[in-house]
């Protein structure tokens, strides 16, 4: 996992005086997402790392993840686990045990 506190404050430490911009790009889960083990990053830890980031100074975007719930946002083309998508009901179900 790269979303752990201390590695907050280490990238802020690394990018502070750089020119730098960090984008929060939030992992949308898709096919495949069932036992990688890969899980999106809590809001609460992205804004986080937003803030600590901001207190050294580094810029960074957090974005938005838009069309999940048609299973068409960014990198995701669609969770097939018995011909369930997280569009569906009972996929959504599953969505919320990845949040």
């Amino acid at each position: 996992m790269t979303d752990r506190p201390e590695y907050a404050h280490e990238l802020a430490k690394l990018l502070t005086g750089r020119l730098a911009h960090v984008n929060f790009i939030p992992y949308n889960p898709g096919e495949g997402i069932m036992g990688t083990g890969f899980l999106p990053t809590s809001k609460i830890m992205i804004k986080y790392f937003h803030f600590t980031l901001d207190e050294a100074g580094v810029p960074s975007t957090v974005r938005h993840t838009m069309g999940d719930d048609i299973d068409a946002a960014c990198g995701q083309l669609a969770l097939k686990e018995e011909g369930k998508s997280l569009a569906t009901e009972e996929g959504k179900g599953m969505k919320k045990l990845v949040e």
